[in-house]
């Protein structure tokens, strides 16, 4: 920490300054170890003191300033629910918004003389702006603290509010709403973190769950105040400003409220934080005073490294590793039900499905709202209970996959002429159950594969599930046409996609492991252990899942809380200051051209997590680059055939170049980032994507718009793999889900940018070159962001670079704290043991010991299932040939271009609760999405079965439903798909474990997009969507319910460790788990 507020709290910074600490590892539920010579009341108290002093200074000037005038309750607890209640409650502002907008647009629609491209404008400019408040939410609450940022969303809303009330036209409501939508964007990231920072843990869930809660209660209060004032002149601007009530509640309620304590300890207040836990906590209690102390020492846990191998051995160490062939079944299995249950297809597809069971142009935009809208829904669950439930809880969603299926599948069989009413219901039904149950699922696919593998074969396990992920969203969405042929849609629905979820959650029973709170470390215990063993694990374990009991506690597969054993005499306040002396030393050498050559501008923040933040955030940013190829590509179509006078076959290659370029690019991931480093890996895939890019933006023909799209490809392969790596070399343990997720919600962001770029340009002359020339900006903007991030410490490390090491390390952890140090030394002693090892080894061997060594192979074999099962469920086939499938359906061209944007927002929107609870409910939760992506796909092909000709509503419902469910889940389950495989693998393999994921994702989405019109030409609609995705995803949700271990909170030496256990004993573990999770259910 920087800064002091006085000398006693430098002093009080250092408690323990005079003892040589002893390194225990102990199984416990503290988060820290503090160590047993410490007196914790002594050293309680002085803090107690420094808050006492301060409550003297305190006058009504100094409460105004920080807008707190403070109230205290005698029992704590009431503080607690007030803080928990008022805050929460700044959702009645987003629901009330949301319903009130809907039920004033009537009258203000007349008043203001709205065109309905403007009426359009007026709504979304409210999500829009919160877009922007989402953005300012981090820099707000970071600099200003948690509550002010809450205050200043509630000022914007206010504004906001008053100029739609008082605008005289359009232009001023425009105005009004996107400054509105500023401060719902920026209320809706801060409010949970400023709960989550005050309450108990025990209360956490409940207390930021409720702010869901006061969000659907506004939306009932907006819809009753809008039908108070419908009959009233000019009732629509008392409607519009009636929410000023409900601000005005919120900001005098905020005035009693005080900061968050961590942000305070964050900020080096150690008397206001204290002040502020006396009035949240029983002080008097041991237990409260050590979860003070702890939150003062709080750092993160060691990480082990191997060093010293052959790339050959590295490789091989993923499949002959038992441990490693474990982690790497496990995740390609994961990643495979993700994308075999055939989300793209249905995605690709959903204006055409709409049209052919009877909607009319009109109501098929609408019904393709309702499915974004139930994809988006489907994540909030696993947004809230990912950690608290566990990642084999979500996963269990392959069931939801299996039932939605089924019933898609019935409701085509359902005659239309005497049964209309039912067939509807059932193909809905099944729909919006098998999008719901994906939109949770979606995560895990993202999570578990760069949780599982070792740190040596992280990077090459990451690969491998990559390149399965995008070979299987090939495949599924390419040959979606044949498979309906020769299946039809019920066929293909239940019996190809809804039989892959139905395999897949009987794999997921007995062979995932759940690695909820665990670390990366602990997480290779369990793939240590064989599958048999953690299949009997997880049938004693579900129990546990199911009561919430494995919050904080020990798996049967843990053994310590760190992975490598410094040594009971290890000086370690002394070892540590040797290596900041050779930090120091190196940064007396710097030069402006040193950092020239380096490719980097050192910057450093005050607060380290800020800029733990500022890499996750940049770095991920890359994935806008994968987004908005993606969707531009598709909405380019339309003109770029006609320019280029594309046949279909030529179509199709343009569309498929670029994930089979992205298989190259991740063969050159593995050499690129163990001879270059990992951030610079990132800034060379930069380079290609800008160069590809530009050749395709002035392609005079198809033959070089294939060269650009094969070199683009190549950059998107190598950032594919690099990305997840190096945000989990170099972030903390609890925050490496949520930052390496951050990756999909920008692939996903940068999909309905795309398709908005493409809805920009679409009436241009040669507007197509425009659209794929707009990625320039993006690819420019990601690479002068690189230029200011560090190189991984892990990999300096690796390289016996341990001055740039620390260097680096003391720019993104606390070096004053303790367990930062301990972190820091495990590191090294894990780098310097992977040398001696890899010493004595050639290339090939260490090939060799991905595939040899039990820990590698299984860390390999789970992140390949799991990047698999993102792919071969068609989503890349279903957004590379959106905009042509809405035309096909109906649409005009334009509209077409428009209506892509329904689901590349819906698959956005999906991505969002992995991305802010990834880290707290765990990968399995988020794994179990494939059971909403069997349940979706029945519905699909249910609907597919349904007769047009006098069932058209029917139809049109059962399959909006279904593609509603799928895209949901598959936002948050797609997630996963990145964090796993960088999590997975060690040291030593990391990079060609990547490369063999990423190659296999990549692989996988060429295959499904080429084969996509094949496919379903020889299977049809329904037997593509159940038969071959649903069957996928249902086999997926039983590998991951099984053997998918968990790696939340895990440190990448932690994962190590669960692979070292072999997949039935990781099935065992998540067996037993949920039993005691159904116990605690029922």
């Amino acid at each position: 920490m920087s800064g002091t507020i006085s000398p006693e709290a430098s002093d009080l910074d250092k408690p323990t300054v005079g003892q040589t600490e002893k390194i225990t590892y102990q199984a416990s539920t503290d988060s820290v170890e503090l160590g047993e010579d410490i007196d914790v009341d002594k050293e309680f108290s002085e803090y107690v003191q420094l808050g006492e002093k301060l409550k003297t200074k305190g006058t009504f000037w100094t409460n105004f300033k920080n807008v707190e005038f403070p109230i205290t309750f005698k029992n704590r607890n009431n503080m607690v629910y007030f803080l928990g209640i008022f805050t929460s409650f700044a959702g009645i502002l987003s629901g009330v918004d949301q319903s009130i907008i809907s039920g004033a647009s009537i009258g203000m629609n007349k008043a203001l003389q709205l065109t309905e491209h403007e009426n359009s404008l007026v709504s979304s400019l409210m999500p829009l702006g919160a877009v922007g408040g989402s953005i300012l939410m981090t820099p707000l609450s970071e600099n200003f603290g948690r509550k002010k940022a809450i205050l200043i969303s509630c000022i914007l809303y206010t504004i906001g509010a008053i100029i739609c009330a008082a605008s005289p036209d359009h232009e001023t409501m425009y105005a009004g709403r996107f400054i509105l939508g500023l401060g719902v964007g920026i209320e809706g990231g801060s409010v949970g973190v400023y709960i989550a920072e005050c309450v108990p843990p025990n209360q956490r869930g409940n207390l930021v769950s409720l702010y869901q809660f006061f969000i659907a209660f506004g939306e009932v209060l907006g819809f009753a105040i809008a039908a108070i004032f419908f009959t009233v002149h000019g009732g629509w601007r008392f409607m519009v400003g009636s929410s000023l009530l409900f601000s005005t509640i919120l900001l005098i309620g905020l005035m009693f409220l005080p900061e968050s304590p961590r942000y305070l300890v964050y900020n080096n207040k150690y008397a206001e934080a204290i002040n502020v836990y006396d009035r949240l906590r029983d002080i008097s209690d041991h237990s409260s005073k050590v979860e003070f102390l702890e939150l003062i020492k709080n750092a993160q846990a060691e990480r082990e490294l191997r060093a010293s191998q052959s790339r050959i051995q590295v490789w091989l160490d993923l499949f002959t590793i038992a441990r490693n062939r474990r982690a790497l079944f496990y995740a390609v299995i994961m990643v495979s039900l993700g994308q075999l249950t055939g989300i793209n297809a249905v995605m690709y597809y959903l204006s055409t499905m709409m049209a052919n069971i009877g909607f009319s142009s009109e109501n098929a935009v609408f019904m393709s709202l309702v499915g974004g809208g139930a994809l988006w829904l489907g994540t909030i669950p696993a947004i809230l209970y990912m950690d608290r439930f566990g990642r084999r809880v979500w996963g269990m969603n392959l069931v939801g996959f299996t039932v939605g299926l089924i019933l898609v599948g019935v409701g085509y069989l359902i005659p239309l002429n005497t049964h209309k009413a039912a067939a509807l219901g059932v193909y809905l039904t099944g729909l919006i159950l098998y999008m719901g149950f994906f939109g949770a699922y979606a995560c895990l696919t993202w999570v578990l594969p760069a949780e599982s593998f070792s740190i040596g074969t992280r990077s090459i396990g990451m690969t491998i599930c990559s390149s399965f992920l995008y070979l299987w969203a090939f495949t599924v969405t390419y040959n979606f046409n044949r498979m309906k042929s020769a299946m039809t849609y019920t066929g293909l629905t239940i019996g190809f996609y809804g039989g892959i979820a139905f395999l897949g959650f009987f794999y997921q029973i007995f062979f995932m492991p759940e690695t909820k709170g665990k670390t990366l470390e602990e997480i290779d215990d369990i793939f240590e252990k064989p599958s048999m063993e953690i299949a009997k694990e997880n049938l004693r374990n579900m129990k546990r899942f199911l009561n919430h009991s494995t919050v904080g506690e020990k798996s049967a597969y843990q053994t310590s809380n760190d992975s490598a054993e410094l040594g009971v005499d290890i000086d370690v306040e002394k070892e540590f200051s040797e290596y900041v002396q050779l930090g120091e030393k190196l940064k007396t050498k710097g030069t402006f051209w040193t950092n020239f050559k380096n490719v980097e501008f050192p910057i450093t923040f005050k607060n380290r997590t800020h800029m733990v933040y500022f890499l996750g955030i940049f770095t991920s940013f890359a994935g806008i680059l994968s987004g908005v190829d993606q969707s531009i590509i598709s909405g380019a179509h339309i003109g770029m055939n006609k320019a280029l006078k594309l046949t279909q076959h030529q179509n199709s290659l343009v569309s498929s170049l670029m994930p089979l370029g992205a298989v190259g690019g991740s063969m050159l991931m593995t050499p690129l980032s163990e001879n270059f480093g990992r951030k610079k890996a990132i800034l060379m895939s930069c380079i290609l994507y800008t160069i590809g890019a530009i050749i395709c933006a002035a392609a005079p023909g198809h033959r070089i718009m294939y060269s650009g799209r094969f070199i683009l490809g190549l950059g998107v392969g190598i950032e594919g793999g690099s990305v997840g790596v190096y945000i989990a070399e170099c972030v903390p343990p609890h925050q490496r889900g949520n930052l390496v997720s951050l990756y999909q919600f920008f692939i996903a962001f940068g999909e309905v940018l795309g398709f908005a770029i493409a809805a920009i340009f679409f009436s241009i002359h040669g507007g197509w070159r425009y659209m794929l020339g707009s990625s320039l900006v993006f690819s420019t903007i990601l690479l002068v962001g690189l230029m200011f991030l560090p190189e991984s410490p892990r990999y300096f490390a690796y390289n016996n670079k341990y001055a740039e090491a620390i260097n680096v390390y003391d720019r993104l952890r606390d070096t004053t704290d303790h367990k930062s140090k301990v972190e820091f030394l495990v590191l090294i002693k894990a780098a310097q043991a992977e040398r001696e090892l890899r010493a004595t080894q050639s290339r090939t061997q260490v090939w060799l010991d991905l595939f040899t060594i039990p820990r590698n192979r299984r860390a390999l074999f789970y992140a390949v299932i799991m990047v698999s099962l993102g792919q071969l469920t068609g989503i890349n086939a279903v957004m590379y040939y959106l905009s042509t499938m809405m035309k096909k359906i109906g649409f005009t061209p334009k509209n077409a271009v428009f209506m892509s944007l329904v689901g590349g927002g819906a698959l956005w929107f999906g991505t969002i609760p992995a991305i802010l609870y990834m880290d707290r409910f765990g990968r399995r939760v988020w794994g179990m999405n494939l059971a909403g992506f069997t349940f979706g796909l029945v519905l699909v092909g249910i609907g597919y079965l349904i007769p047009l000709d006098k069932h058209k509503p029917a139809a049109l419902g059962v399959y909006l439903s279904g593609l509603i469910l799928y895209m949901g889940f598959f936002g948050a389950y797609a997630c996963l798909t990145w964090v796993l495989p960088a999590e997975s693998f060690s040291i030593g393999t990391r990079s060609i474990g990547m490369t063999i994921c990423s190659s296999f994702l990549y692989l996988w989405a060429f295959t499904v997009t080429y084969n996509f019109n094949r496919m379903k030409s020889a299977m049809s609609y329904t037997g593509l969507t159940i038969g071959f995705y649903g069957g996928i995803a249902f086999l997926g949700f039983f590998y991951q319910i099984f053997f998918m271990p968990e790696t939340k909170g895990r440190t990448l030496e932690e994962i190590d460790e669960i692979f070292e256990k072999p997949p039935m004993e990781i099935a065992k573990e998540n067996s037993r788990n949920m039993k005691r999770f159904l116990s605690g259910l029922f």
